[in-house]
């Protein structure tokens, strides 16, 4: 099992070489991608030092050197990843030590693609404690019980009413999985309008559970993640 812990990096010298050193400890993670986003702060300098100093750390910009987001960062990483398999982690935040024993039981079967897990807040601030809970009850978010594949979709559109709250740092996925749903999509997205939503609803109908992780992205967001 060998991991591909891809990093978008914007503004956060303060933060990501935490974050690096969280993903290192663990001996399935085969590289740490970091994708500096033309930062404000030091945060590329301290992203060379990391990259010079472990040789699992590897750094990537955008072709012109600037500013994309996250999700074109991370569509990036996905591009350059050699591992298996991929995780994502922000750069301001850090893996526990336990991040990935679930994961190592889980990837015993061929069967499974990908698997998810919880995320717990820490505030650096009242303030921005304040600003989390109005958005969110918990400090902790994650999925509440167990669901069939074809449920996660559905879920978060609150059709099931508590569902809980699915984030794509908590998410490990086969590669392989994620560039099928990725051609698949763009395949979709190339297309002419009146096609395009037929293929759509086709998926709909017969493939339900690949909506959320691809078909919605690539066409509504222009990005796979």
């Amino acid at each position: 099992m060998k991991i591909s812990v891809i990093i978008p990096v914007y503004n956060a010298e303060k933060y990501v070489t935490q974050a690096v050193e969280s993903a290192l400890q663990f001996e399935e993670v085969c590289e740490v991608i970091l994708v500096e986003d033309k930062s404000q702060d030091n945060a590329l300098a301290i992203c060379e030092e990391l990259a010079k100093k472990h040789e699992k750390v590897k750094l990537f910009q955008h072709p012109d050197q600037g500013n994309h987001g996250a999700s074109a960062s991370r569509n990036l990483g996905i591009e350059k990843a050699a591992g298996d398999f991929i995780a994502f982690l922000d750069a301001d935040d850090y893996f526990l030590p336990n991040w990935f024993d679930a994961e190592r039981e889980l990837f015993k079967d061929p069967k499974v693609d990908e698997g998810y897990g919880a995320l717990k807040a820490y505030f650096c601030s009242e303030v921005v404690k304040s600003q989390y809970y109005r958005v969110l009850t918990s400090s902790m978010t994650f999925v509440y019980k167990k669901y069939h594949p074809k449920e996660v979709f559905p879920g978060q559109l609150y059709m099931h009413g508590s569902f809980g709250i699915f984030s794509i740092m908590a998410l490990t996925i086969h590669r392989n999985a994620l560039m099928k749903k990725k051609e698949r999509s763009l395949e979709i997205t190339n297309t002419s309008t009146p096609k395009k939503w037929v293929m759509i609803l086709k998926h709909l109908i017969l493939n339900y559970e690949s909506i959320r992780s691809g078909l919605y992205n690539i066409n509504f967001r222009h990005t796979i993640i």
